[in-house]
């Protein structure tokens, strides 16, 4: 069986001009029900490349998409959370996806639950949250202190973030002719993770996506993905009490063991949003719950998306 990689990014072109980049995984049908992907931060859209033979099984389209800045995605100055779902609307209108399911994982979740809260829906109709990351304000304690930083400063100095990231990981990405670099890179800043954490670079579909996320976010420099973490780090723009939870339609997955997003996050934003199911794994944290729950999270939006 030949082996398989990441999707090469296709474009297409908003109303407005700029780009959004994606690629579909999963089936092969562009009938098929889909479920948008949304990726980490920093990320694009290989990151999805994990959830491939899960949505395979199910026979569920799964179309990554890459945020402003990032892969293929024109930058977008001034950017907020509430830009988003415009913009998923336009890829869904142009892919002929009339009905579908966002799935959004650690810092995609934001994204995802802003589609659900704005979009018509008879168009966006469940929502998977993925390690998720939530409001700021419900509390970082526990948080690894690199995020937490970046969640912070972010929002006050964007640019010189920018710098700072493409410095740290910029030429290592871009770095085509030594891709080994940046596998190495990545085992590196797994080092003092949990253990389960770092066990997931051994499976190579895991290793591929994270690396080809990772790639991609950093290929035209560091502020798209700076601009991400001051969206992330700033006000919504809604507040999760009044996110209208229909039940059965949001379903949160969080592990106990996740230090990028404290488990506490996700409970207090459960109890926010009366109606959403908490799914929360003891024996997971941030890195391994999303692969390893992969086949259990596309079966629940399959679920979603045939109701």
């Amino acid at each position: 069986m030949a082996t398989r990689h990441p999707k090469p990014t296709s474009a297409f072109v908003l109303p407005s001009g700029r780009t959004l980049g994606y690629a579909a995984y999963g089936s092969p049908d562009p009938a098929a029900p889909t479920a948008f992907y949304h990726h980490g931060f920093p990320g694009s859209q290989g990151e999805a490349f994990g959830y491939d033979a899960a949505a395979r099984a199910q026979g569920i389209r799964l179309v990554s998409v890459e945020r402003p800045g990032m892969g293929a995605s024109t930058f977008q100055p001034g950017r907020t959370l509430l830009d988003w779902p415009a913009d998923l609307l336009a890829l869904a209108d142009h892919l002929g996806v009339k009905r579908f399911a966002v799935l959004g994982v650690s810092g995609g979740g934001p994204y995802a639950l802003a589609c659900w809260h704005r979009l018509p829906r008879d168009r966006c109709i469940g929502v998977g949250l993925v390690c998720a990351l939530y409001p700021t304000s419900l509390g970082c304690s526990g948080m690894l202190i690199q995020t937490r930083a970046l969640l912070t400063l972010c929002p006050w100095m964007p640019t010189p973030v920018g710098w700072i990231l493409d410095a740290m990981l910029g030429g290592t990405a871009r770095d085509l002719a030594h891709p080994e670099k940046l596998e190495l890179a990545l085992v590196d800043a797994l080092k003092n993770k949990p253990a389960n954490d770092r066990a997931m670079l051994e499976r190579e579909d895991v290793r591929a996506a994270l690396v080809s996320g990772t790639r991609g976010s950093m290929i035209s420099g560091g502020l798209g993905s700076a601009w991400d973490g001051l969206v992330l780090g700033s006000d919504f723009g809604f507040k999760l009490e009044d996110v209208k939870i229909e039940p059965g339609k949001v379903v949160m997955w969080h592990g106990a063991k996740d230090q990028n997003v404290p488990a506490h996050m996700a409970e207090k934003a459960a109890a926010l949003m009366p109606g959403a199911e908490l799914r929360l794994s003891p024996e997971h944290a941030h890195i391994d719950l999303p692969y390893m729950k992969a086949d259990e999270v596309i079966q629940r939006l399959k679920q979603i998306l045939g109701s």
